[in-house]
């Protein structure tokens, strides 16, 4: 009982905290929306909508933002006269105790409680009529579903083609008939069905006009953003604030859509507000949405606002910041609750002469030594290193463990150093026969050419120095290794995203051709007897299934998908600046790296520790 009260406190307090937040900021709103009156109807729709994102946080979130606004309670300290000497004993401990065991509990906190408990039961009881009535409009709209057949009218199919790639829809929604509705409506939230009335009286303007209204409603996410102002509604249904803010939104979604079809159609307020006066007012189930209105004042307020679209001109960045920013502030659960700044008192010393003191606690024995073992096995000596493997063999003649050759006609330097162990030669192909018959085996040895002659040495310093020089920009670094590395890693991973994308492509077409034969097969059943239909209609139910099934689970992977090739765009893009940073690293050390070869080169011809090779 104790935690049934518990819990209806808690919730009780966030409904009110909740509710009291909802007041300011739908007070906000108003007035914003009173004094900014050029905002289009797309922002007035965001910004309702953020009234019951608001109420869905302040109920769902466990830990508020904490505004410590109130003044913190001061406790002045009980403080002991000096004369006054206490006595504390294990009696009068255990007569306290007693006494807080035996107490008699409040009549009033007892009341308080029942009081929380009865105001919850009633506020899960009126949730659960409201779910209960959700399942029943569900079910109604299920059976719309299953009775209206395919649009067979080619007319339709292409006006619905034809606006929806007007705005950019990867996938064309379902256009179905049906006889139940007056009105052209949208519903479904998987896999979109457009349902027109069975009967037209309609223009060709006219049905582009609707059908594109509909259409708007699937591009903006009306479907799936509709159930959190339908979730606050039936949690704060005592809140008349929060019903009228929600009233609100739904006449700024219809009056969004009612935009968006007059900017891309160029069509009058007069031709489309024709158009809603045709359609008249309809109450439908509560999962499909209505281009008609719902009620009489809500008609009149969507004619007004047509003249309203035409003549915004409110710059859309400065609309979205004012929707980001009353999002940032406003959305948040937020507590008030008093300052942790406590004031600290010192009181009087204590006479505590009387109290016997404390028996001290005796040392804990020392822990037996541990004798030391000998079974403790010894580590095990280092493995031997593996054998030096054997030098390549001998290349030009020169015994060497280490080479790097370089040779081709085009070359634009001529060198060979040989420092009796590592053989690095660049130079043309004409130069081969020249440095092999100036080689003097197992002696370190310098051959170049420089201004039409060749000149040698066998200095092992000059040697050295000229052997660092080139070997600084012609052995590639570290991170030009690295990138490589990174380049083919990237290139893969491109390669597997291509193959995924194409069989999500084959899968996709695999599920369009098996969702136009099950509707095919639902068409041959009008047909057959009444237990057969059945029969036949509960198993074209289940393939159903599992085709939404199918395609929910390829959404899902194209999602996936999208996430992963922008990382991969994205990872290529810091590559590239990697790479072109690289690049001019690379070229300024290769020039400053030439520069240095060759002033050592001339440094030694001219002092003549390189000799002419004719010589």
């Amino acid at each position: 009982m104790d935690t049934l009260s518990t819990f209806a406190d808690a919730l009780l307090s966030r409904l009110a905290w909740t509710s009291v937040q909802a007041v300011l900021l739908i007070a906000a709103l108003w007035l914003i929306m009173r004094y900014v009156p050029r905002l289009s109807p797309a922002v007035r729709c965001m910004l309702w909508w953020l009234v019951s994102a608001q109420l869905v946080l302040g109920m769902t979130l466990s830990t508020p933002v904490q505004l410590h606004w109130l003044k913190p309670v001061e406790q002045k300290p009980f403080t002991v006269p000096h004369d006054v000497v206490m006595h504390i004993s294990a009696d009068t401990t255990a007569a306290i105790v007693a006494a807080q065991a035996t107490a008699i509990p409040s009549p009033t906190s007892h009341w308080n409680g029942s009081w929380s408990e009865a105001v919850l039961l009633l506020w899960l009881s009126i949730i659960l009529l409201q779910v209960i009535f959700a399942i029943r409009h569900w079910l109604e709209a299920q059976a719309l579903l299953r009775e209206a057949r395919p649009a067979t009218s080619t007319t339709l199919q292409s006006l619905c083609m034809q606006q929806a790639r007007a705005l950019g829809m990867r996938r064309i929604p379902v256009l179905r008939v049906s006889d139940a509705i007056v009105s052209p409506q949208v519903t479904g939230l998987w896999r979109p069905v457009v349902l027109m009335p069975a009967e037209q009286t309609l223009s060709q303007d006219e049905l582009a006009m609707a059908i594109a209204h509909e259409l708007a409603h699937i591009h903006r996410g009306d479907l799936w953003l509709g159930w959190i102002p339908a979730l606050a509604q039936r949690l704060f249904f005592f809140h008349p604030l929060v019903n009228w803010a929600m009233r609100e939104y739904a006449i700024y979604r219809e009056a969004a859509c009612d935009a968006q079809v007059l900017q891309r159609h160029d069509a009058t307020p007069q031709h489309y507000g024709h158009l809603l006066v045709r359609l008249g007012v309809v109450n439908p189930v509560h999962s499909s949405l209505a281009g008609a209105s719902s009620t009489f004042l809500h008609l009149k307020r969507r004619l007004i606002m047509l003249q309203q679209s035409v003549n915004d001109t409110t710059p859309g960045l400065r609309s979205w910041l004012l929707v980001a920013a009353i999002a940032l502030v406003g959305v948040l659960p937020y507590r008030v609750t008093a300052s942790d700044v406590t004031s600290q008192t010192h009181a009087a010393p204590v006479s505590i002469e009387s109290i016997p003191a404390t028996p001290a606690i005796p040392p804990a024995p020392p822990a037996p030594a541990v004798a030391a073992t000998s079974s403790v096995p010894p580590i095990p000596p280092a493995p031997d290193a593996p054998p030096t493997p054997p030098a390549p063999p001998a290349a030009l003649g020169f015994n060497a463990s280490r080479t790097q050759i370089h040779t081709h006609d085009n070359a634009t330097r001529s060198l060979l150093l040989y420092d009796g162990d590592t053989l690095i030669v660049d130079g043309k192909d004409s130069d081969v026969a020249a440095i092999e018959r100036m080689h003097k085996s197992g002696s370190p040895l310098l051959w170049f050419r420089r201004n039409g002659r060749a000149y040698v040495s066998h200095d092992a310093n000059l040697i050295r120095e000229a052997q660092d020089a080139y070997v600084s920009f012609d052995v590639p670094t570290r991170g030009e290794q690295q990138l490589v590395a990174k380049q083919s890693e990237l290139a893969a991973q491109e390669s597997a995203l291509v193959s995924r994308d194409s069989a999500l492509a084959g899968r996709e077409a695999e599920l369009a051709s098996r969702s136009v034969s099950l509707d095919s097969q639902r068409l041959a059943l009008q047909s057959l007897p009444l237990q057969e239909k059945y029969i036949q209609e509960a198993s074209l139910q289940g393939q159903q299934q599992g085709v939404r099934a199918t395609q929910v689970e390829i959404d899902r992977e194209h999602h996936v998908l999208s996430q992963a090739t922008q990382n991969l765009a994205k990872q290529e893009a810091e590559l590239a600046a990697r790479e072109a940073i690289m690049s001019q690293q690379q070229i300024a050390g290769t020039r400053q790296a030439n520069q240095q070869l060759d002033k050592l080169l001339d440094e030694a011809v001219a002092r003549g520790l390189a000799k002419p090779a004719d010589r």
